[in-house]
């Protein structure tokens, strides 16, 4: 049987050595450089993040309240 983040309908792990959530999560040069021109302000950083690497792990973008809570921060 597959496991849950490999289904059709994937969801994040409950989970995850520092390795992995740096590997997963961690923001590539790339990404940081493209955060850094379009983002103003830590929030705006934070969210920027916090929904581009959802949406890649995920396979699509979840709502902002969705994805917040799945990383433990409340708006």
């Amino acid at each position: 049987m597959a496991s849950i983040e490999r289904t059709a309908y994937p969801r994040f792990p409950q989970v995850l050595s520092d390795q992995e959530l740096d590997a997963r999560f961690g923001p590539t040069v790339e990404e940081t450089e493209l955060m850094g021109r379009e983002c103003l302000g830590d929030e705006a950083r934070l969210t920027f993040l916090v929904l581009l690497k959802s949406r890649q792990q995920l396979g699509y973008f979840p709502l902002l309240d969705e994805a917040l809570i799945l990383t433990g921060r409340r708006t």
